[in-house]
């Protein structure tokens, strides 16, 4: 084991990231021996998951180096622990949390926010604790608990995919929606050989695809939260001719079909609403 030492570097200040992400922003001030050395991280551990590695960051304009912490929905309540890892020495140890904070907002000092930060928030950590229970991730304390949550909202009707044209040798299959510290739309494909197609989303980035089981599927990531009902668009081309498939669909409506339907578990139909209005509130929010 690494000795630890006592160094002058410190988090000086700390927040959440709100309607761009989940997780906390960590301001630290850092001494010269620290900055000197092209070994230094930041170790960055989420509960129980294996410890994340941060690089140094560039200076900022108050002389601090911002280091930006993302967590999933469901790991609010998930101690996050930091600690400064330099050639041989580990630094001190210290201890956040999504929720930590949020009480700070909520019940600490609420009169310093206004009432949309107070309601985004509350809708996170609503969102949060509708995650834990349908992930069963540490469900037994929730990022809601004790939280008055926003007015839930009327899930609007999925509003359909479209899809135009069909290329020879590739099917799009369906699309699936990922809960990370954004949300993500996974598009799926069946093809007989994937290499002879290109993918870009609709501003013309390219999508790498990725095999799973016998099918493959690119993913559009980080998709903010007060956009998820905007349409995300993949475009598949295929290598030797002009013909392309476009797909446009959004998170909201692919949240709406598992909402309406009877089937749908009633922990994931609260997981959409949670969502939703988390998705309202960071639109609001947005607006300010």
């Amino acid at each position: 084991q690494r000795p630890e030492f006592a160094a002058e570097s410190s988090v000086s200040k700390w927040n959440l990231i709100l309607a761009e992400d989940i997780g906390m922003g960590l301001y630290m001030d850092l001494e010269e021996a620290v900055l000197a050395d092209p070994d230094a991280k930041l170790m960055v551990t989420v509960g129980n998951a294996a410890p994340v590695y941060l690089d140094i960051p560039a200076v900022g304009e108050d002389g601090l180096y911002k280091f930006t912490v993302h967590t999933a929905a469901a790991q609010m309540t998930d101690p996050v622990k930091v600690q400064l890892v330099t050639s041989g020495l580990y630094g001190e140890v210290a201890e956040y949390s999504v929720r930590r904070y949020a009480d700070y907002i909520l019940t600490e000092k609420p009169e310093d926010f206004d009432d949309k930060t107070k309601n985004l928030v509350a809708a996170m950590l609503g969102y949060g604790g509708a995650a834990q229970i349908y992930f069963d991730h540490n469900a037994d304390v929730l990022a809601s608990d004790g939280i008055i949550l926003p007015a839930a909202n009327t899930v609007p009707a999925d509003s359909g995919m479209a899809v135009t044209d069909t290329i020879v040798g590739i099917d799009f299959y369906g699309a699936s929606l990922m809960f990370q510290s954004k949300t993500a739309i996974r598009y799926y494909f069946t093809a007989e050989d994937i290499t002879l197609y290109t993918f870009t989303d609709g501003n013309g980035n390219a999508l790498t695809p990725v095999a799973k089981g016998d099918k493959y599927y690119v993913q559009i990531s980080s998709i903010d939260p007060a956009a998820l009902g905007d349409e995300v668009t993949v475009l598949v081309t295929a290598a030797d001719s002009t013909d392309t498939i476009s797909i446009s669909y959004n998170a909201i409506s692919y949240m709406a079909r598992k909402f309406y339907d009877d089937t749908t578990a009633q922990s994931l139909k609260d997981l959409v609403q949670a969502i939703y209005d988390y998705h309202i509130a960071a639109k609001n929010f947005k607006e300010n």
